[in-house]
């Protein structure tokens, strides 16, 4: 999977059936983007950092994590705080 983000989408390519999985609207914007699984959510993640906001879309688009930051989002890491798989 190919992730692009740009100022006001994500887009989400399977490089290997030459097709877009999904083109979403951000509102804020995207400035970082991470792949990934959170706790709590069985799907995993295409998680956005826009200009006030972190964005979660599973892999049909549908919003499955929203939240609101002080700032601009610049970067964005999955930590294992509890040293579990």
């Amino acid at each position: 999977m190919l992730l692009i983000g740009s100022k006001t989408n994500v887009l989400a390519y399977d490089v290997e059936l030459n097709a877009d999985m999904f083109d979403k609207e951000i509102s804020d914007g995207v400035n970082c983007l991470k792949f990934g699984k959170m706790r709590g959510i069985l799907d995993p993640l295409v998680v956005a950092g826009g200009d006030c906001s972190i964005t979660g879309l599973n892999l049909e688009a549908d919003d499955k994590f929203w939240t609101v930051t002080g700032d601009n989002v610049q970067a964005i890491e999955f930590v294992n705080w509890s040293n579990e798989s």
